[in-house]
């Protein structure tokens, strides 16, 4: 959220002076980074609800889990 706040200000004054703002390649990139934070979480989730032996810090690692739901998101 704190990322997009300066994209959101940009729209914001682009339509209160009749112009849209372009959107460039900061939300794209914005976008992407939450969509992996969002499988991370999910996958973590999901390891500790269906595999609580697998404990760590938080449940949470990158691997082969996460790169499938990312294929499915």
């Amino acid at each position: 959220m704190a990322l997009m706040q300066p994209v959101y200000s940009a729209q914001v004054a682009g339509l209160e002076g009749g112009v849209q703002a372009p959107s460039g390649g900061l939300s794209f990139l914005n976008a992407l980074l939450t969509l992996l934070v969002y499988v991370v979480l999910w996958a973590a989730v999901i390891r500790a609800v269906l595999l609580p032996e697998r404990g760590g810090p938080g449940y949470l690692r990158l691997g082969m889990d996460e790169l499938r739901l990312l294929a499915c998101a």
